[in-house]
C-alpha cells in the first residue's frame, strides 16, 4: 500500500477510477488527511503522469 500526503494526487488518481483504500488524519499535522492506496502498475503510471505534467 502507499500512502499519499496531498490532495491533488490522489484527487487525480481517483478521478482515474483508481480505488482509494483508506483515508486517515495525519498523525504530525492535524489539518492534513492521508490517502491510501494498492501499489499497482497502473497507480505507478498515474504517479508518474502527474508528476512529469505542468
Amino acid at each position: 500500500m502507499i500512502s499519499i500526503h496531498t490532495y491533488g494526487l490522489a484527487n487525480y488518481l481517483l478521478k482515474n477510477q483508481v480505488p482509494m483504500k483508506e483515508m486517515a488524519p495525519n498523525k504530525y499535522k492535524s489539518k492534513e488527511m492521508v490517502y491510501y492506496f494498492e501499489v499497482t502498475p497502473q497507480v505507478k503510471e498515474l504517479m508518474k503522469k502527474y508528476s512529469q505534467r505542468k
